[in-house]
């Protein structure tokens, strides 16, 4: 009806679709979602950065719906009308997106390559970058500290810290930190670990993320069996504040051991 009223072209009913899509996809409707979401595509082409939007939620669609194949090829879409329309944070948000979609099929490597060239893009001048860069460089710093590249997934780490400082962004630089306190070397440089942990810690508290701060202490009872017990008593109470089972389950882990 509101195509009736507008016009399929028309911005306010491609918005209106988008937010319908999205909306049939949450709520399980997954076949109309994806009439919905095709429909607004195909009368898309005079307003690029919904165009970039609608494939971005056709993809969601289809990485819910498990056709992994498929989202990759629309999420390349994606990122390639969001670099056609200068639209940084799209480009981002949608690299970031993909890279995962190629991790899940085993495509490292490919993930990695999509991820450096949209950094090589987006850092030109990391000053003007899009927000959340750091995402990005943490991302590819744990895509390479995976493929045994940690050298240089701690110098990524360390841009994500500088990028996330200028970005003012307290969980990018929690996130770093954390990152950092992961891949030093913690039997040769316990201290340099010890304080990226301190600083990670302060970060998630300023949030309140009570989640992320069970998270750096569990590691940190990893690294220092002296103060494990108590680290991983700490650690439980706060994962079972939030519920967090995986952290729970480690905390309980590291308790039989430090016992």
């Amino acid at each position: 009806a509101a195509g009736l009223l507008l016009g399929e072209d028309d911005e306010r009913f491609l918005v209106l679709s988008l937010k319908l899509g999205e909306a049939l996809t949450a709520s399980g409707h997954h076949l109309a979602a994806e009439m919905v979401l095709k429909e607004a595509i195909a009368s898309s082409t005079a307003h690029p950065l919904l165009r970039v939007r609608l494939h971005a939620a056709l993809a969601q669609l289809l990485t819910v719906r498990e056709l992994t194949d498929e989202a990759v090829v629309v999420r390349r879409q994606a990122v390639g009308q969001a670099l056609t329309a200068g639209a940084a944070g799209l480009v981002l948000e949608n690299t970031l997106a993909l890279a995962t979609l190629l991790e899940r099929q085993g495509e490292i490597e490919e993930a990695i390559s999509e991820l450096d060239e949209a950094l090589l893009l987006l850092s030109a001048a990391e000053e003007s970058a899009p927000p959340d860069l750091w995402r990005l460089l943490l991302r590819l710093a744990e895509l390479r500290q995976r493929r045994g590249e940690g050298d240089a997934a701690l110098r990524l780490a360390a841009r994500g810290l500088e990028q996330a400082r200028r970005e003012r962004s307290l969980e990018g630089q929690g996130r770093s930190h954390l990152a950092l306190a992961r891949w030093i070397d913690a039997e040769a440089q316990l201290d340099e670990a010890e304080a990226a942990l301190t600083a990670a810690v302060a970060a998630f508290r300023r949030l309140g993320d009570r989640r992320s701060v069970a998270e750096c202490l569990l590691y940190r009872a990893r690294i220092q069996p002296a103060r494990r017990a108590s680290l991983a008593e700490e650690a439980r109470d706060l994962a079972r504040q939030v519920q967090w089972r995986e952290g729970l389950a480690e905390a309980s882990r590291l308790l039989t051991e430090a016992a």
